[in-house]
């Protein structure tokens, strides 16, 4: 699955962090930043696709964890039918056709909407930058610059 972005000189520019006694919430808090983005231009881009999408729009969700920023799609109480929405189904007909577990959101396959967002160019730009200018923030907070 391949929805990854990769910044060169990320993992040495991590361990400098934790070497300068950078704290986790603020490499958190930075990718959380770029999840929440995701998050709005995805639910910017649900409001043009189906009825149903545009409604599962509120099952999105961007987190940040030290790791790395994630966007889910949870079923909640108010919105039953996110995940159906976003991947499909096999089974029910109200749903489109299910994208499978195993795709390459770079090739075109995988989440309808938010492939669409992931694999736009321009996004991918702004996700960096956002990241960029955010972990930027965090490193300066403890002595450590980005040479670019």
């Amino acid at each position: 699955m391949s929805g990854v972005v990769e910044v060169d000189g990320l993992k040495e520019a991590r361990q400098a962090f934790r070497d300068a006694e950078g704290k986790t919430r603020d490499l958190s808090a930075a990718h959380r930043k770029v999840a929440q983005l995701a998050t709005e231009r995805t639910k910017a881009r649900a409001a043009t696709g189906t009825r149903q999408q545009a409604a599962a729009a509120k099952a999105l969700i961007g987190r940040g964890t030290a790791a790395g920023a994630d966007l889910a799609v949870r079923n909640t109480s108010a919105v039953p039918f996110g995940k159906g929405a976003f991947f499909g189904s096999l089974r029910w007909q109200q749903f489109p056709m299910w994208v499978g577990n195993t795709w390459d959101i770079e090739a075109g396959d995988g989440p309808y909407i938010i492939r669409d967002v992931l694999s736009d160019r321009s996004n991918i730009e702004d996700f960096q930058d956002k990241f960029l200018e955010e972990f930027g923030s965090a490193l300066a907070a403890v002595g450590l610059d980005i040479a670019n």
